[in-house]
């Protein structure tokens, strides 16, 4: 509460740290500009988003309570809703332990009548992480509610009986207990929220037995194949206990579970019995379903009962909200898993365009402000991420989430789906086609094995692989994975099930079972199943992202950057290098440099006059002055004129300032501020004869001052300082106490004894002299302090690093041998080493940290810290981890021979890694245009170079190493080989592509004649028009229907095509030889009715005149040598409309660089 109140009265020069606090304050004191305020909290999983948060919304609750007696929202209550939603959507995952695996928008609205008090709350929701609930990675846990409700006194009252390893919802990720957290407790809590956030007994009976059903239900198995399934007999007690806490028939559930429908047009449905996998599939779809219905009704009470009650006035509860809201928006942190799959490819689009508002706001609303004030910005914002963001979003061309939509209806999944991709995108700037290179790669920077087909087919493979060998298997083909590069970095998702999550919908004999429970709630789940928009997972998701980012962009957005300071979640310790990664990625660096180019600070020239004015002595002898004269007049004379431009602009209504130039006039404002209080109060004093009472005054508040921070800085006890200053305080007091309470005239005249007093000027020295030495040793305690702290934080480092090195061993002699007990005791040395470093990171550092240094206060000069015992700590631990890295050396001594095949064959892994490189474009090419065989032979070379990875991280067979080094350069010949015969059929497939474009050409230039044609016999006279032109108008038609009917068909064999195009080109031609002809004929004969007109050609421009009017004189030179040429052909009686239909053509062809025909492939 101390803190809550020191931001909420602090003002803007006020010296407290950066705080989420402040970041609130801001929001909440911006309500009075503008009615709306947005604060978007983002960051990477696990850097601490929902604590944050959770805190800034506890401190606006706080300020803005409603005083007591008034009507308004209960601030707990809001709180407690927090808690509530982290229960059932939060989840343990392996980079955090309170992971938030939704996206939460909480509105506070606030009302402006009442001093803009919290008047209600209402909360939205976004992509609820629906496959965690049947299924964990190994290290995470489900949501907490369901471990919460295990470990809970009420468990047995829903029939739950056994622990979370009981149940398979829960039992997956194998880690079920988070240290520092009880469960038990937390479910405690959580009954008192649901009840502080106003739901009724039977609303929590009802969450927690839905819940309970949804636990049971995963407990139910089945046997069976992949035709027939049956219940398996273990599970009957499960099945009934679930179906009877959800309120319906067990028998029913459990045939439609084991059931399908299949309706032909105009028939009745027919049931089929499926197999085990699908009824195990329809399950696991009924758990989702219901669960992620739950959630949303647990979402709606709270939104509904955080709303106003009736208050006095008569004010009922739904009526319109004040305009004055404050939107948090927590959103779930980019990933990269060791798999990335739906989920996290919709988690990341999140923060992609989460990102891209936040660089329209930081950088293009910057721009637009330089703009509209008429000021050169002096930086550049980049290219910023909207590409990305059109790569998922786009509807025309389809994006990704069109694309995938479109598959729905198809059905193509897995690595048909990324073939569409690939040749959509293959091109695309944040877009990269996976190979088996790259995705080994991309397994090794994750630590990861990655285990692909074909493996165990190479000769030395075969011998080498062992159970024991991998860490961690991760099945991954490079066919069913596409990168893209999102701000954060490349990230690699896998295509599995992306079909059947992007439908996610109920079966709709699955839905009548639960529309038919007896329990009300329910029922009212699955009331209302038809959608008005029946659109996929995806579709509705980006209309709801877009919806959000319009939002949010309606008033102020501030943004609060959560930083993750290291992968292993360990108190103290600073990955430096991520960190900064973090920040350069998020666009924090790149804003602080976009405030370091330019001009941050501005005001208003009314404003800055109103502040300034004192340093323009113009402005005070004339009457009155234009602000921004005073402006000027100030900054060029403080500032400097040479430096207008570089280090201050000036716009039409603002001065725009770089940083450090305000507050440099506001350090000069205040020196000349003081310079004439302190000439004002001199002579006032003078006047008044009060300067002998200003004294004893004055030195009264030094000694007072003094003690104050001798006691807080803790020099109170140095030196006798605290004795000196009671003595001088005992000194001074008399004169002090025999003035308060008179006048000054009165307190002069008491005081007059002193103006022969020596011995009291001698006393304000001693004061002075002291104080003077309590403000130098606290700041030489000060130091100290900070010094010591440094060691302290230098040792822990140390001591992290030691435990790297202790894993490294570990991890290095894990695969020896133990022969005569050697390993076994290194084992021990590198246990205890860490128990050891261990007790110095949680306890003995620690302690010492607290119990502060010992230093010599009393000497002058550079204080010295004595840091011996942090250095003993260190250095006794140290001898056990030199002792545990002699114990690996001399068991690794295979380790050495290795390193030694390592550098015999580096050249040749070199040369063979770059050729496989220089490959990698080419074998793209052959992927992308499905040329099949040659991805065969690269993936056997990146098998092998991930072998290679393998061994070398085991080190124990440098002559499997030395072998697998000879094949791997056979393997990339091999490649190299297969690619060079590949590039003829891709040369051949692209001379076709070029073809075919071309034909697809003609036939538009055909069309274009032809239709021109149509368009001239149409706009003569009817009474001009002989039998002769209605049949060539017949002819016409039926050639365009022809031409028509061959551009839709440029799929056909290229030699058939163009055998066709052909013939009818020649039709065309010759038609439309018939109509110019007749055209030319009808011409003649009406001009010779006139006369004839010879002059009828003096009406048209000399060439060069003509290209001029045309604007494009900078290229006379080539257009004339075109003329000459036409000049050419028509002394040589070449027919003038052919000429002129090749010009056409050349035209078309030139300028057709982005025409490419991409033709279905063929079955």
């Amino acid at each position: 509460s101390e803190w809550v109140e020191a931001y909420r009265t602090a003002d803007v020069g006020d010296p407290l740290p950066p705080h989420c606090y402040r970041t609130a304050a801001e929001a909440y004191q911006g309500l009075r500009r503008r009615g709306h305020q947005a604060v978007v909290i983002c960051g990477e999983s696990g850097a601490g988003k929902t604590v944050t948060n959770r805190k800034m919304l506890e401190y606006l609750c706080a300020v803005a309570a409603p005083k007591s007696g008034q009507s308004g929202a209960n601030p707990r209550a809001i709180t407690n809703s927090n808690v509530l939603l982290e229960a059932f959507g939060n989840a343990k995952t392996m980079r955090n332990d309170n992971s938030s695996r939704f996206g939460k928008l909480t509105k506070l609205h606030f009302n402006p009548s009442a001093n803009f008090e919290v008047s209600s709350c209402d909360v939205d929701h976004y992509l609820l992480e629906r496959s965690r609930i049947v299924g964990q990675a190994g290290g995470e846990r489900n949501y907490h509610i369901f471990y919460q409700l295990l470990k809970s006194d009420r468990a047995k009252e829903f029939g739950l009986t056994g622990s979370a390893q009981t149940y398979w919802y829960t039992l997956q990720g194998g880690n079920c207990e988070i240290p520092g957290v009880d469960d038990k407790a937390d479910f405690e809590e959580l009954c008192d929220c649901m009840k502080s956030a106003g739901m009724s007994p039977d609303t929590v009976n009802f969450i927690l037995e839905t819940v309970a059903g949804v636990l049971l239900l995963g407990a139910v198995d089945f046997n069976g194949d992949d035709d027939r399934s049956s219940l398996d007999p273990t599970c009957q007690e499960s099945v009934d206990q679930a179906c009877k806490l959800l309120g319906v028939d067990a028998e029913e559930m459990l045939q439609a579970l084991r059931s399908a429908y299949v309706k032909a047009p105009g028939q009745k449905a027919i049931r089929k019995e499926v197999g085990q996998p699908l009824a195990v599939a329809n399950r696991d779809t009924v758990a989702k379903t219901i669960y992620a219905r739950l959630f949303d009704f647990i979402v709606a009470v709270i939104s509904r009962t955080l709303q106003p009650q009736r208050s006095r006035g008569g004010s009922v509860r739904g009526a319109p909200q004040p305009d004055a809201v404050v939107s948090l928006l927590d959103i779930f942190g980019f990933e990269d898993m060791n798999e990335n799959g739906f989920e996290q490819l919709f988690i990341n689009l999140t923060n992609e365009r989460i990102q891209s508002l936040f660089n329209r706001i930081m950088f293009e609303r910057e721009l637009e402000e330089y703009r509209r004030e008429g000021i050169t910005a002096a930086f550049d914002p980049g290219r910023g991420n909207a590409e990305c963001v059109d790569l998922f979003c786009l509807s025309k061309p389809p994006g990704i989430i069109k694309l995938l939509a479109d598959q729905c209806q198809t059905g193509k999944d897995g690595a048909a789906f990324v073939s569409v991709l690939n040749g959509r995108f293959g091109s695309h700037p944040y877009f990269s086609v996976a190979d088996p290179r790259g995705i080994q790669q991309v397994m090794k920077a994750k630590g990861l094995a990655s285990k692909v087909a074909g493996r165990m087919k190479t000769q030395a493979g075969a011998a080498r692989m062992t159970a024991k060998k991998f860490k961690k298997d991760l099945s991954l083909d490079y066919r069913e994975c596409f990168g893209v590069r999102h701000y954060a970095g490349v990230v690699v998702y896998t295509v599995r099930d992306f079909v059947s999550k992007s439908r996610d919908t109920l079966l709709p004999h699955l839905a009548e079972v639960l529309r038919k429970s007896c329990k009300p709630h329910l029922q009212s789940l699955f009331a209302d199943d038809g959608d008005d928009w029946r659109g996929t997972v995806g579709e509705k998701f980006v209309g709801q992202l877009e919806k959000l980012a319009d939002d949010l962009q309606q008033g102020d957005t501030l943004f609060v950057r959560c930083i993750k300071s290291n992968m292993q979640q360990i108190p103290l310790h600073v990955d430096r290098k991520m960190v900064l990664e973090q920040l350069t990625r998020g666009g924090v660096v790149a804003a602080l440099e976009m405030r370091h180019a330019g001009l941050p600070d501005r005001l208003e020239y009314r404003m800055f006059a109103e502040e300034f004015d004192l340093l323009d002595w113009s402005s005070r002898r004339a009457a009155s002055v234009d602000s921004r004269v005073v402006t000027e007049v100030v900054l060029r004379s403080i500032v400097g004129v040479e430096h207008q431009g570089v280090l201050f602009a000036f716009g039409y209504n603002k001065v725009f300032m770089k940083s450090g130039v305000l507050s440099r006039l506001r350090t000069v404002m205040l020196l000349y501020t003081k310079q004439i209080v302190r000439k004002v109060q001199s002579r006032w004093r003078a006047f008044k004869g009060t300067k002998l009472v200003h004294r004893v005054t004055e030195t009264w508040q030094i000694v007072a001052f003094a003690i104050d921070e001798a006691k807080v800085t803790g020099v109170w006890s140095v030196a006798g300082i605290g004795a000196a200053l009671e003595e001088q305080q005992r000194e001074v007091k008399p004169w002090w106490e025999s003035i308060q309470g008179l006048d000054v005239k009165s307190a002069a005249t008491k005081l007059e004894p002193l103006v022969k007093d020596t011995t009291f000027s001698a006393l304000v020295s001693r004061i002075e002299a002291t104080a003077k030495k309590v403000k130098t040793t606290a700041f030489r305690k000060t130091s100290a302090d900070a010094a010591y702290a440094s060691s302290i934080q230098q040792a822990l480092a140390d001591v992290h690093d030691m435990l790297a090195e202790i894993a490294r061993i570990e991890e290095d002699t894990e695969s020896v041998v133990d022969a005569d007990g050697s390993k076994q005791q290194c084992e021990e040395v590198c246990e205890a080493a860490r128990r050891r470093l261990e007790e110095l990171r949680t306890t003995s550092l620690p302690e010492l940290k607290y119990q502060g240094p010992r230093y010599d206060l009393l000497t002058d000069g550079p204080i010295s810290v004595d840091t011996g015992a942090v250095d003993a700590l260190v250095a006794s631990v140290s001898e056990l981890v030199d002792k545990a890295r002699r114990c690996g050396h001399d068991l690794t001594v295979t380790r050495r021979e290795f390193q030694k095949a390592i550098v015999e064959s580096s050249q040749q892994r070199a040369e063979a890694s770059a050729r496989l490189d220089g490959l990698k474009a080419d074998a793209q090419r052959c992927l992308t245009e499905g040329i099949e065989g040659v991805m065969d032979s690269v993936n056997l070379a990146s098998q092998l170079e991930g072998q290679l990875d393998d061994l070398m991280e085991e080190a124990s067979d440098a002559a499997a190493f030395l072998a697998t080094v000879h094949e791997l350069s056979e393997a990339v010949a091999g490649a190299a080989a297969a690619i060079s015969k590949a590039k003829a059929e891709l040369e051949k497939r692209e001379r076709e592509r070029t073809e075919r474009s071309g034909v697809g050409i003609q036939l538009d230039d055909l069309a274009e004649r032809l239709a021109e044609g149509l368009r001239s016999l149409r706009l003569r006279p009817a009474v001009q028009l002989e039998s002769k032109d209605t049949d060539l108008a017949a002819e016409l038609a039926a050639v365009s229907a022809e031409v028509a009917e061959l551009r839709g068909q440029l799929a056909l064999p290229l030699d058939t095509l163009k055998s066709k195009v052909l013939a009818v080109a020649a039709r065309a031609d010759k038609v439309v030889e018939t109509l110019e002809t007749s055209a030319q004929d009808e011409f003649s004969r009406r001009r010779a009715m006139f006369g004839g007109g010879a002059q009828a050609s003096s009406a048209l421009e000399r060439p060069e005149d003509f290209i001029r009017q045309e604007g494009i004189q900078d290229h006379e030179a080539a257009l004339m040598r075109v003329y000459c040429g036409v000049k050419e052909l028509q002394e040589a009686k070449a027919q003038r409309s052919r000429v002129k239909r090749c010009l056409d053509h050349f035209v078309k062809f030139a300028y057709a660089g982005d025409i490419v025909f991409d033709p279905p492939k063929r079955a």
